[in-house]
């Protein structure tokens, strides 16, 4: 039976310039390993064990035509707080702050200008 989404592929120009940014953000590398032909290199949120961002090098045209038309969420504890330490980076924000429904959310994008949408969920 189905249980979990364990990793999210993304597609990345270049896996040493993408690696930088993602640790900017507080991101730790899970697994770094090479072979002739590949690296695989994945990494998560400390404290998220059970969810990897796989950095992929794009190879193909179809690959390279992706990368920065890609987007995930993530979810905060802490949205505003995330916020001015993201805006303090000089990372490209793309959405303020927003008091929502469900809680707050804001977006910003990594270096190729995939989308990246932060959620902070309110507590009942």
């Amino acid at each position: 039976m189905l249980s979990k989404i364990s990793q999210v592929p993304l597609l990345v120009k270049s896996q040493d310039d993408a690696l930088k940014f993602y640790k900017k953000l507080g991101f730790v590398v899970r697994t770094d390993s090479r072979t002739e032909k590949k690296r695989s290199l994945t990494l998560n949120l400390p404290g998220s064990k059970d969810m990897e961002l796989a950095l992929v090098h794009a190879e193909t045209a179809d690959e390279l035509a992706l990368v920065g038309k890609q987007s995930f969420s993530i979810e905060s504890t802490e949205c505003q707080k995330d916020y001015e330490a993201i805006k303090t980076l000089g990372i490209k924000i793309t959405e303020q702050p927003m008091i929502q429904s469900w809680g707050m959310s804001m977006g910003f994008e990594d270096l190729y200008g995939n989308g990246i949408h932060v959620c902070q969920k309110t507590r009942r």
